[in-house]
């Protein structure tokens, strides 16, 4: 008997409502559903700021609400910093109460409005133009319905004076589509559906009339089966990004002036969104920027750098069907770099010389183990298992190996090389199609097909050969070298070419194995080249 009433209790505390909060302007309306019956038990109207977010927690009571949809995309009259904040506020209560919560945009509420009342069944493919109609203006929507539920098409609105006839009318409100089915309602809500309109789309088999406040209740209901369950489209409308645009890229070499863009996101774009790409490794400041879709007004920045203790990072930016954007960056380690000591090892080289690994804009140095006749390791000073970006810095002084690339952005110079490997790949005409983003520029002369042209110290031009630029990068892996064997500078280098070097087709390949001997021979070392 106890167990009975104890089952009996729980029964009574399970939540059993949910609450649709729609804005606009100052005020907010509050609609709290009954999710057994699906009928309205409360309406509420507080106005859209500070206060009403302080009291999330005396309205909405974990207890009782088993979810919370909120539609706040154009309330204007709130006192947070921008409507970003705003949301984030309420989301950050609700989720406080761990009350399930979810952010509807607004230009999905009026095709649901539309859909629910008109009940489609459609299928993949299928087509629905959705008209909402005021005395002078008509609004056409059109979605697309596919396996992950409504595709929003296009979203016009047109001036209905500007057309004299019926069939004008009805031919702009088509267009090109031969769709499933029409509704037609009202654009203001509290309206009938124009008379006008019904004239002239009546003429189509497939239109349906409605009236969406006779539905409000039972769209609201269907939002929130959308929420609970994923799989239930009928009547869901993918998310785009409305209120917001995003901007994620680099600051070249600390530059405000110089972004490079890597990821834009505009208005319209459908979610959820997911995007990758790799960095190679970079000393590069790297941010995020959130811009308000319609004023263009910049609402946030993120910066970050990437992880320094790896070859590659991967950075994912993500936009989730609520617009909350996220990034994540992660390190990325080569295999092949990681474990080529053991493999150094297993290949038994007859001489064991000095072997210098090239990837992305870096090296690593792998020398012989003093103590083990066979072993192979890496080069701790020359940063070990991750090594070192290879950099050239010009700064209207004679050009110099960059250490620090950190140290060297600071100082501003007129610019930094950090490609000359790619460079020596390339093909003359390349080259100069691709210097128009370059701070250098790409010559040449009756012995020197390519020379990189810079500004000396005395204001004079002057022109070094890639190869040359080349030579000073490996007379400082030299230095290392030296210091660590505790000898004469190595007279032989092995090289190892890493992606994307290694992945590149076989006349590239050559032309970088070439310039590679090329610079040896001008600081007297002989080279030879191996894969893995």
């Amino acid at each position: 008997m106890h167990h009975k009433l104890l089952l009996l209790t729980t029964k009574k505390r399970m939540a059993y409502l949910f609450a649709f909060i729609d804005g606009a302007i100052w005020d907010l309306d509050i609609t709290i559903i009954n999710v057994k019956s699906g009928k309205i038990v409360k309406k509420l109207q507080p106005r859209a700021n500070k206060k009403f977010v302080a009291s999330i927690p005396s309205i909405f009571s974990p207890k009782k609400f088993k979810a919370v949809i909120y539609n706040v995309g154009r309330c204007e009259g709130h006192d947070y910093p921008n409507l970003l904040e705003f949301r984030k506020a309420i989301k950050e209560k609700l989720d406080k109460l761990k009350i399930p919560n979810h952010y509807f945009t607004k230009d999905r509420y009026n095709p649901t409005q539309c859909l629910v009342p008109a009940n489609i069944s459609a299928k993949d493919g299928d087509y629905v133009i959705a008209v909402m109609g005021s005395q002078n203006t008509v609004y056409v929507t059109v979605i697309k319905f596919t396996t992950m539920g409504w595709k929003m098409i296009s979203d016009e609105p047109f001036c209905s004076m500007f057309y004299f006839s019926h069939e004008s009318m009805r031919k702009k409100i088509l267009g090109s589509y031969k769709p499933k089915n029409v509704i037609l309602t009202a654009a203001n809500f509290g309206d009938s559906t124009p008379k006008y309109l019904i004239d002239i789309l009546k003429p189509l088999p497939n239109l349906f009339v409605i009236d969406r406040r006779e539905s409000f209740a039972e769209t609201i209901v269907e939002i929130y089966k959308n929420l609970m369950d994923k799989k239930y489209i009928k009547n869901y409308v993918i998310p785009t990004l409305e209120e917001e645009e995003y901007e994620l890229g680099f600051k070249k070499n600390g530059s405000n002036n110089e972004k490079c863009k890597e990821i834009v996101v505009k208005m319209g774009e459908f979610l959820p969104f997911s995007k990758s790409f790799f960095v190679p490794r970079s000393n590069d400041e790297f941010y995020l920027t959130c811009t308000d879709a319609k004023t263009k007004k910049i609402l946030k920045t993120d910066t970050f750098m990437l992880k320094k203790d790896c070859h590659q990072n991967k950075i994912t930016f993500t936009i989730d069907g609520e617009t909350v954007a996220t990034y994540e960056v992660k390190p990325i380690v080569f295999d092949g770099i990681k474990e080529l000591p053991s493999t150094l090892t297993e290949l038994n080289f007859d001489e064991k010389i000095p072997v210098i690994g090239l990837y992305d804009n870096c090296s690593v140095i792998f020398v012989p183990k003093n103590d083990a006749e066979n072993e192979y390791k890496f080069l701790d000073g020359w940063n070990g298992m991750y090594g070192k970006q290879l950099l050239i810095a010009f700064d209207k002084k004679e050009p110099k190996y960059c250490d620090d690339a950190e140290e060297v952005f600071q100082k501003k110079p007129t610019f930094v090389i950090t490609d000359l490997i790619n460079i020596i790949s390339l093909t003359l005409q390349e080259l100069k199609e691709q210097s128009a983003t370059w701070k250098f520029k790409i010559t040449q002369d009756s012995e020197n097909p390519i020379l990189i042209e810079f500004d000396n110290f005395d204001g004079t031009k002057k022109a070094a050969t890639p190869q040359f630029l080349l030579a000073m990068l490996l007379k400082e892996h030299c230095k290392e070298i030296k210091k660590e064997m505790r000898s004469e500078k190595p007279k032989k280098i092995r090289f190892c070419l890493f992606p994307p070097y290694s992945e590149v087709e076989e006349e590239r390949k050559k032309k970088i194995e070439k310039g590679i001997e090329e610079s040896c021979k001008l600081i007297k070392i002989e080279c030879s080249f191996f894969e893995v």
